[in-house]
């Protein structure tokens, strides 16, 4: 006979001391990105979220696609030429605009 739930893992403190929140056991991430005012505290913070979920496949395929999505956006941005003109202070803190050398008035 395969061990009990108890004997084969540790429960969560809250678990023990019947503080879960039924609500909070499930992650609900799409409630967090539609109304982050209003979502549980857990979720705001990496460390206490990251302590109380477990990792699961659709998780780490999930947190996969965000990094990627991230990195892919900073590469576009990188390489536009509006971002280029402006590290080379082109339009930023220029009193000149960029595409007639005239002088910008304001």
């Amino acid at each position: 006979m395969p061990p009990s739930l108890f004997d084969a893992c540790e429960p969560h403190e809250d678990v023990l001391e019947g503080r879960l929140q039924e609500d909070q056991f499930a992650a609900s991430v799409s409630g967090v990105a539609h109304d982050p005012e209003t979502a549980p505290t857990v979720y705001s913070d990496p460390e206490e979220f990251f302590a109380k979920t477990y990792p699961t496949e659709g998780l780490q395929e999930l947190l996969e696609m965000v990094v990627k999505a991230v990195l892919a956006f900073l590469t576009i941005l990188k390489e536009s030429s509006i971002l280029h003109y402006r590290s080379k202070g082109s339009l930023a803190g220029s009193s000149q605009n960029a595409l007639g050398g005239r002088p910008v008035r304001g």
